[in-house]
Parts: C-alpha cells; structure tokens; sequence
C-alpha cells in the first residue's frame, strides 16, 4: 500500500494524502518553508560561522571561544525547533510529520550543546 505524504498513514495508490486536512498542512508547510527559506538559511549559516569560530578559538581565549559556541548553537537550535524544515530525502524516507519530528529532537540537542556551553561560559567567567 501507498502511505500519505503527511503522515504516513496507508491509502490508496490513486490518493497522494489520507485527507483534506493532511494536503492543507502539506501545503501549509511548503508554502512556510518558501517563504522563510532565506532568513532561516542566512540564520543557519551565522549561527554555523559563530559556532564554528567560537570552537577555533576555545583553546585561545576560552570564555569567548564557549561564547561563541552557546551562541551559535543556542540561535540554530531554536530556529531548528520554530521552523523544522527537514530536506526532501527525510521527507521521502520519513514522511513530513516525523521528519519534523526528528528534526526538532536535533534542534534539541543543538540547543542542549549550546546551553552547557554557556554554562560553562559563565563559570569560566567566575573562576
């Protein structure tokens, strides 16, 4: 049997969704994902770009380098958990719903790395 794009539940082979409401928040989602696919890349790239300098310079200067670090991965992973916009190969293999699913654990994670970085950050600075 065919599943539906949305959530994966089974149908026939002439549907593409199980629902009317399954297409409306397909194509809710790619409407979103279109309309703020240049902010959010523009946000993805700042936030890899501090994180990626902040782990250049830990070994440097430690309290900046986990700055940058909490900073970076703390404003992708919430963009990731607002807006998750998993690619089209996820989106094949999972279906939307837990695509997104699985994209807002990593958006999680993300932000977990960036929290203990500041935390750590901060008792840097008090020692």
């Amino acid at each position: 049997m065919k599943k539906c794009q949305y959530c994966a539940k089974e149908i026939d082979y002439s549907q593409m969704y199980c629902s009317a409401e399954c297409e409306q928040k397909a194509n809710a989602y790619y409407r979103n994902r279109h309309k703020f696919r240049i902010p959010l890349n523009i946000i993805y790239i700042a936030g890899t770009a501090i994180f990626a300098l902040g782990v250049f310079f830990s070994p440097i200067f430690t309290f900046w380098g986990l700055l940058g670090v909490a900073v970076g991965a703390i404003s992708t992973g919430v963009i990731t958990i607002l807006q998750p916009y998993p690619t089209e190969e996820m989106i094949k293999k999972h279906k939307m719903e837990k695509a997104q699913r699985i994209f807002k654990i990593c958006g999680i994670i993300i932000t977990a790395v960036g929290v203990a970085a500041l935390i750590m950050a901060i008792v840097k600075l008090c020692i």
